[in-house]
């Protein structure tokens, strides 16, 4: 099974032939408005990785203004909406019975904006952090580890940790 995928906005190639496995949720929340926040990707190795990706950083980005705007105005919302699509996704990975091992869950936010540099992907993360399922195993009711991980990164820093998933443009 071929496992290149494009971005919704097909600009980019994510090449996960290397991951066991990939899923893409979207399909499944079209009838419950509340789950249809969902990462693009979930990619199933001896881990399991929610992948976010958003790009205003090509000269043919759709709507780069209203993603600036996201970034800037409407900051808080845009945080906790990529705090949703975690929640989202962690439901159906579990509905789908796709982590019945248990495996560690990580969240990055792949992020390419002329508006992020490293500390604003610091705020961004802690920001978003906040929102997210850290540390509940510690209450005694939560048995598993809900989220190991959160980062928000850049493209640099997606290809240092993660080689094996290139991303390249369709565009040149």
């Amino acid at each position: 099974m071929e496992k290149i995928y494009e971005d919704e906005n097909h600009n980019f190639l994510f090449d996960f032939t290397k991951a066991e496995n990939v899923v893409q949720i979207e399909e499944l929340s079209h009838c419950i408005p509340e789950l249809q926040y969902n990462v693009d990707f979930i990619i199933i190795e001896q881990n399991i990785l929610f992948l976010e990706f958003k790009n205003s950083n090509v000269n043919y980005a759709s709507n780069k203004e209203l993603f600036h705007k996201k970034l800037t105005r409407n900051r808080d919302k845009f945080c906790k909406d990529m705090a949703k699509k975690f929640v989202s996704s962690l439901f159906w990975l579990w509905a789908c019975k796709l982590n019945e091992k248990e495996k560690k869950i990580s969240y990055c936010l792949l992020i390419e904006s002329e508006l992020m540099d490293a500390k604003m992907r610091k705020l961004f993360r802690n920001k978003i952090s906040k929102q997210l399922p850290h540390n509940f195993e510690k209450f005694g009711e939560v048995k598993r580890e809900i989220l190991s991980d959160f980062a928000v990164m850049n493209f640099e820093e997606w290809q240092e940790n993660f080689p094996q998933y290139p991303i390249t443009p369709k565009h040149k």
